[in-house]
């Protein structure tokens, strides 16, 4: 995948409630976050079955990467600007793709940590936005009372995974 701006949104066919139920049910224990934003969010670890996965794949038209998560944002509003180390966030991975499970967002990406955004997007549940977060600083500003994402990377052959 060569992304032409730094954020691409690609629609998922498939009940949002049945697939948040399957990925939340699938989460066996769930753990604070351990980003440098240090947030208070929570991060889980859900088993997919092989139809999902197939359908994430057929949906971006791409091999996915065997790593997921599931990011539950609780009353978190802000993810202050930011980018995102290729080895250590991505496994090796140029894009992140972030599937809301439940809530609306909006994404801004800059050149620099403090300057104007040159692009922003909003998404909700259903949504998968395919993002450039190792090459373009970034921030998020969650605009529903909470938010729900699955969380997982486009495989990249160079990838450690």
């Amino acid at each position: 995948m060569d992304l032409r701006q730094p954020c691409v949104k690609f629609k998922l066919d498939i009940d949002i409630t049945k697939l948040k139920k399957e990925v939340l049910d699938s989460v066996s224990e769930w753990a604070p976050s351990q980003g440098k934003a240090k947030l208070l969010t929570m991060v889980g670890q859900p088993t997919l079955s092989k139809k999902l996965k197939k359908i994430l794949e057929s949906t971006l038209h791409e091999k996915i990467d065997k790593n997921f998560f599931v990011v539950d944002y609780k009353e978190v509003k802000k993810l202050n600007s930011h980018i995102d180390d290729k080895e250590k966030i991505n496994y090796g991975n140029r894009y992140i793709c972030v599937l809301p499970l439940e809530g609306d967002c909006n994404i801004k990406f800059q050149i620099n940590e403090n300057s104007e955004p040159f692009f922003n997007t909003n998404f909700s549940a259903g949504t998968i936005a395919v993002l450039d977060n190792t090459t373009y600083w970034h921030s998020v500003d969650v605009l529903s009372p909470t938010r729900v994402t699955l969380v997982f990377w486009i495989k990249d052959e160079n990838s450690i995974n």
